[in-house]
């Protein structure tokens, strides 16, 4: 019990270490958005890089500060299903919805996404097809 206990504690401290590394990365995304804005309306001369840019860099931070929500329990439950049941099987609802909203990502990832080596030649195909300037 001691060493799932530890166990936990650790991925708690380290949720929250990330978490507290990712309210950093908020300015920057801000930064971003400025910077385009700025040249885009001041200059005409928009980034062609900044709007994927900001993509990746929000979805990045959206699914790494998951964990952290749940763990400080600000994220969206089953308060109609939850209301009524026991702790105990509120936690097992937690983890049946977790693995339902999780488990297809997963699937579609490992199961149906594209193998890396094959990813790889075609993002290369995609590449040369479609030149843009920061590529």
């Amino acid at each position: 019990m001691d060493k799932l206990k530890f166990f936990v504690n650790a991925v708690d401290t380290m949720n929250r270490r990330i978490a507290l590394g990712l309210m950093w990365l908020t300015l920057v995304i801000a930064a971003l958005l400025t910077l385009t804005a700025i040249a885009r309306y001041v200059f005409h001369r928009p980034f062609t890089w900044s709007l994927d840019a900001t993509m990746f860099i929000s979805g990045g931070f959206l699914l790494l500060t998951g964990a952290y929500c749940l763990l400080v329990k600000s994220h969206v439950n089953m308060d109609i299903l939850r209301s009524r049941l026991s702790l105990r099987a509120g936690a097992a609802l937690d983890v049946f919805t977790s693995i339902f909203i999780f488990a297809p990502q997963k699937c579609y990832f490992n199961i149906v996404a594209v193998p890396p080596d094959t990813f790889l030649q075609q993002w290369m195909h995609f590449v040369r097809q479609n030149r843009r300037s920061w590529t």
